[in-house]
């Protein structure tokens, strides 16, 4: 299952984050991208959710 987060502001630049719920839904394994002049989505950095008991 994947899931999605998207801010589609001008400033400072749009951002989007994509993950995969993973572990039974324990992880979300994802990235944040950006489009630094509105295209040409790249890689900002990777981001890993993980639930703690």
């Amino acid at each position: 299952m994947a899931c999605g987060r998207w801010r589609d502001a001008p400033d400072p630049f749009p951002q989007r984050y994509t993950g995969t719920f993973r572990d039974h839904g324990k992880t979300i394994a994802g990235r944040w991208e950006k489009a630094e002049h509105g295209s040409n989505w790249e890689t900002d950095f990777d981001l890993t959710y993980t639930k703690v008991r």
